[in-house]
């Protein structure tokens, strides 16, 4: 027989306590002693919790700040992650006003709740219940959301049902995230191994492009004479066009930011540096400040073999080695014209660049396979959890 209550009778719900910037640096980044205080920033989208973020409130503050007990469930409740990082705490710790911590009673089991959370029926009620220009949930109506429970026993049974199989799931959501990550592997190496049997011969990537920096605008999804690519376009080597923002070029700039077939765009800032996209065929677009535009002396090399290079683990060597012997990170113009190619002749970079985009066709495929079993595998335990809450 299950019960129905508000969550707000069977379980404590509390937020936590904001800290200002230079009371944080100063009092407790990098304590000795206390508990971690967890930030929003500091919870997964996959529920994983940092707790070594280098922040802890020490002894003597810390009855100043609210504590989430072990084995009590983190969700969010304001911004874009409202209602969709959600974690199950393993250790004591203060944490920020944007999370509510949800430490059940003694007729709720703390796995329970933490499912419960991640339900279809938990998630319908936090959808209805966000407002506000920012989007969150107060704390008044998450006390007041449904929860339906059966005995402490039977939950006990329900949670190992879902513990074991979620162990499952997961063993093969690694397996097939471990075979993604060598299938890209394979296809940097497969790049270098059979530019290095064609050559040893290197040339400058400035002695046969032009490069240059993007265009500094306003972007709007509503009106705007040209599209603007971004970073944030760019996402697994392709771009949605159709999400792609607009924007007005002044005359005489248009000239160094228009893009043109063969362009290849470069992400020169951020966690995305090096990722690079081939353009086709553009109409009436530019790109943005954060990317540096190459054109290829199309008389001396194809600009789908520079492409197909930039894959290459040869390629991200350079990239790497440039970031971390920067001050400030990045990789800019400078950096990019010093970039060393392999030197093949146009007559082999046109039979290499047909089997270099066989190998490509070949790994997309692969890609894609492992891409969508893990997406099956996910889905999979949404429906589990739909399954037992509803």
């Amino acid at each position: 027989m299950w019960k129905t209550t508000k969550i707000g009778n069977v379980c404590d719900i509390r937020s936590g306590n904001s800290i200002p910037v230079k009371e944080k640096e100063s009092l407790y980044k990098n304590a000795s002693d206390g508990l971690p205080y967890v930030a929003t920033k500091d919870i997964g989208f996959d529920g994983i919790i940092n707790y070594q973020n280098g922040v802890r409130i020490p002894i003597k503050y810390s009855s100043k700040f609210k504590i989430s007990k072990k084995n009590s469930t983190f969700v969010c409740g304001e911004g874009g992650s409202a209602g969709k990082k959600i974690a199950f705490s393993s250790e004591d710790c203060h944490f920020v006003n944007k999370l509510f911590s949800i430490t059940p009673g003694k007729e709720i089991a703390p796995k329970f709740l933490y499912y419960y959370t991640l339900s279809n029926r938990f998630k319908t009620q936090f959808k209805k219940a966000i407002h506000g220009l920012i989007g969150g949930v107060s704390l008044l109506k998450i006390k007041n959301f449904e929860i339906s429970y059966p005995s402490l026993e039977d939950q006990k049974k329900i949670v190992n049902k879902i513990d074991k199989i979620f162990d499952s799931i997961e063993k093969e959501i690694f397996s097939s995230e471990k075979q993604l990550q060598n299938t890209q592997i394979l296809y940097q190496t497969s790049i270098d191994s059979i530019l290095r049997k064609e050559t040893d011969k290197k040339i400058l990537l400035g002695s046969f492009s032009n490069i240059n920096y993007g265009y500094t605008t306003k972007a709007s999804h509503q009106k705007g004479s040209y599209k603007i690519i971004r970073i944030t376009d760019i996402q697994d080597g392709k771009v949605d066009w159709k999400n792609v923002p607009l924007c007005e070029v002044k005359k005489d700039k248009l000239k160094n930011v228009l893009l043109h077939d063969g362009d290849i765009v470069f992400a020169r800032t951020g966690a995305t540096t090096g990722k690079s996209y081939i353009v086709k065929n553009p109409k009436n677009t530019v790109f943005a400040s954060y990317l540096i535009r190459l054109s290829v002396d199309k008389n001396r090399f194809l600009p789908k073999f520079i492409y197909h290079y930039f894959q290459s683990s040869s390629y991200w060597q350079q990239i790497n080695e440039g970031i971390t012997g920067s001050a400030q990170g990045g990789f800019n113009a400078s950096k990019l014209k010093n970039l060393q190619i392999p030197f093949i002749d146009m007559g082999k970079q046109e039979n290499l660049t047909i089997k270099l985009n066989e190998i490509f066709s070949k790994t997309e495929e692969l890609k894609n396979l492992y891409q969508t079993k893990i997406e099956n595998l996910i889905n999979l335990k949404l429906s589990i959890l739909q399954q037992d809450y509803n």
